[in-house]
């Protein structure tokens, strides 16, 4: 997500510096970035650095938060590294933001609002109250938290965004849809927990990048949802792979449930639409895999 904001930032000329803060974790590829190098600046450091960061944000007029520990999985077998990189780095940007004046746009998940059953035709909205279910939610409820207590009493410009799940170009090996690419590609089947009924409302990635622009440089209101209303289960996704692939559309591997597994994620980006005129434009979701898997084909 973040480096496809920076591609589009550079492929539109929003920004005369665009300066990238990457700690170069398991997760980092700078690969990501190919042909944009010579219209970026990338530095080593940790947001957590509280010198670093005062230093590289003295002259900036807006940061965007993408940093942060963000797999659910990992998040059960080290909480402590998500509760730090999420909340103790997120204050650091805050601090920082109090003493050199920046826009601090912080880039949130519709996690933090819980989940739904399953057969519910409720939506999440700006509104809905905080109810975090995993270790990595509640370190993104608490960072937001730390944003609003921050914005009220220093007077800070402050922005936040609750995404859906996102899709498209370089997605880390870990997350759902290049896992099961990834397993297919070997002949292997893909693997879903539990029975792979849980939904999520899925959100091409420069269609978010798009919406994190507008939402921070309208400063319209503080908070916004994005979401596309695509909504698909993780064992739709399997079925559609598999059929892309030439399988059996049942051809899945289920394995034992993770803790605390949200059911259902909806949210609704009525507010978005009709304040800053966003919709989104990218291929869907089903386009976008036929595309995928036709690259490896």
């Amino acid at each position: 997500m973040g480096s496809d904001f920076a591609r589009m930032v550079c492929d539109h000329g929003l920004a005369s510096q665009i300066i990238i803060v990457d700690n170069f974790s398991y997760s980092s590829d700078i690969s990501r970035l190919s042909g944009y190098l010579d219209q970026v600046e990338i530095v080593k450091a940790d947001i957590r650095d509280e010198e670093k960061i005062l230093s590289l944000t003295k002259n900036a007029d807006f940061v965007f938060n993408f940093a942060a520990e963000s797999h659910n999985d990992n998040s059960i077998d080290r909480p402590l590294d998500f509760l730090s990189t999420n909340t103790l780095g997120t204050s650091n940007l805050l601090q920082s933001a109090r003493k050199n004046g920046f826009h601090l746009h912080q880039v949130s998940t519709d996690e933090v609002f819980g989940d739904l059953p399953l057969s519910s035709g409720e939506f999440f909205s700006e509104t809905s109250p905080h109810r975090p279910s995993s270790p990595y939610s509640a370190s993104k409820a608490a960072a937001e938290m730390l944003a609003l207590g921050w914005q009220r009493t220093f007077g800070l410009r402050v922005t936040i965004s609750n995404s859906s799940n996102n899709y498209g170009e370089f997605q880390h090996s870990e997350k759902l849809i290049p896992n099961m690419l990834k397993r297919l590609r070997l002949g292997l089947n893909p693997a879903l927990y539990g029975d792979g009924k849980n939904i999520r409302d899925w959100l091409y990635v420069r269609d978010h990048s798009a919406a994190v622009w507008l939402i921070a440089t309208s400063n319209a209101s503080l908070r916004y949802c994005i979401s596309s209303g695509q909504e698909h289960s993780n064992r739709e996704i399997a079925s559609i792979l598999n059929r892309l692939f030439g399988r059996d559309e049942n051809a899945i591997d289920f394995v034992a449930d993770r803790p605390g597994h949200d059911k259902k994620y909806s949210s609704s980006s009525r507010k978005l639409k009709e304040e800053l005129d966003w919709s989104p434009v990218g291929p869907t979701l089903e386009t976008w895999l036929a595309n995928e898997v036709e690259k490896f084909l």
